[in-house]
């Protein structure tokens, strides 16, 4: 019965092993294919709605915090999703995301990591989230849940009649902030005030969105666009411009 024990633990102890082993594998050959895409010579700018479906749904569920500001292609390797907190995230050919070896998901950025998170059912929600939103944001619907790989905290997205807003609870429950889809305070974006913004922005706005509240503004540190958030009739939408005030694209 005692060798019967021993060769049982075993077996449980080597499986663990090539568990361990083929994930260590998998890890390091993701790492080596984001190397390969970052610095392939084979790179272009596709348009978001190029992705692969896979990687369109992975974006909508997980990273409903910010938005897409620029996808480039690297044929034959992959893709690389700039979004607009700063963070730059990697995909497979197929779509598939990349796991680093700096130990989290697909996510390089100013922060060092990907906040992707898991996706949390909203009947799963704790009780003081669920009542802390009913109570402050009346009426809001609750569309979307997360958590944070690092640290267990809630990004909740709802929608409420001035739009959409994220909000970020702690572990526990407890509320902390409202989340800005284009700031996140590490060093990727430097917040502006809206009386801030560049006269040309502004009358871009102003001219071909008359209807629309400007919520929020942020400038990206490595290439000095702005981005700009828009409350229109109760929808979001994110319209970038160039350092000096062009108008680029849209997002929503």
């Amino acid at each position: 019965m005692r060798n019967l024990s021993i060769i049982l633990t075993s077996i449980v102890g080597l499986s663990l092993f090539a568990i361990s082993c083929n994930k260590d594998s998998s890890i390091s050959e993701d790492t080596e294919l984001i190397q390969q895409i970052v610095e392939s010579e084979n790179r272009s700018t596709i348009d978001p709605s190029d992705l692969p479906t896979v990687t369109k749904i992975t974006l909508d569920e997980e990273y409903f915090e910010t938005y897409i500001e620029n996808v480039v292609v690297a044929r034959g390797l992959g893709f690389e999703v700039e979004l607009g907190n700063g963070e730059n995230i990697y995909f497979s050919e197929r779509g598939e995301g990349l796991v680093s070896r700096r130990g989290f998901r697909h996510g390089h950025g100013p922060c060092g990591m990907g906040h992707r998170g898991i996706r949390v059912p909203i009947a799963n929600l704790p009780t003081s989230i669920v009542d802390y939103i009913a109570a402050n944001y009346l009426g809001a619907e609750t569309k979307r849940a997360k958590t944070n790989n690092n640290n267990g905290n809630y990004f909740v997205l709802i929608k409420t009649d001035d739009g959409r807003v994220v909000l970020k609870f702690d572990a526990d429950g407890n509320f902390i902030e409202e989340v800005s889809c284009i700031y996140h305070g590490c060093g990727g974006i430097i917040q502006v005030d809206v009386a801030d913004l560049l006269t040309t922005i502004v009358d871009y706005i102003i001219a071909n969105y008359p209807t629309a509240d400007i919520q929020k503004a942020g400038q990206k540190i490595n290439s000095g666009n702005y981005g700009v958030v828009l409350n229109i009739d109760g929808d979001r939408v994110i319209v970038v411009f160039d350092e000096g005030g062009n108008f680029l694209f849209e997002r929503s």
